[in-house]
């Protein structure tokens, strides 16, 4: 499911257009002013396959394939624990649930928007060039721009 998706955006999908996709969630979203964002009508789903669909962009795939054959960025997540040493219980934590890569990836990625941490984790990963190249091709497309956006 995933693999199939992932083919799917790298081929016909731009940068643009995904951080478009997820402009428009969150405007609409914001738009009906509730104190929990995330019950609306599957807010919390609908931002976090926006945000996967943008962090699955241009991935090499060779390196970054989940348990099940399908693509995953749960490499470039888990160096969080490197790159930034107190997040490392945090994704330690993930990583004892015994979830396969796909799962940890969005157990990741909703614990951070529900702890409003997600952009600064984001800025950790994006900001170290190395790590960023060694996990996307041509990185600085959507991933800056998602930081920007976020």
């Amino acid at each position: 499911m995933a693999d199939a998706r992932t083919e799917e955006i790298g081929k016909s999908v731009t940068c643009s257009s995904l951080l478009m996709g997820l402009k428009s969630t969150v405007e609409g979203l914001l738009a009906n002013q509730s104190i929990n964002v995330w019950n609306i009508y599957g807010g919390l789903n609908r931002v976090c396959k926006h945000v996967e669909d943008i962090l699955l962009h241009r991935i090499k795939l060779q390196e970054e394939k989940a348990d099940d054959n399908q693509v995953s960025y749960w490499k470039f997540i888990q160096e969080l624990k490197w790159l930034n040493p107190t997040l490392g219980p945090k994704i330690e934590l993930i990583i004892r649930c015994n979830e396969s890569k796909q799962d940890r990836c969005l157990h990741w990625l909703r614990d951070s928007l529900n702890d409003h941490t997600l952009s600064s984790q984001l800025h950790t990963l994006v900001c170290n060039k190395q790590h960023l190249y060694q996990h996307y091709y041509d990185p600085n497309q959507p991933l800056k721009m998602l930081i920007v956006a976020i």
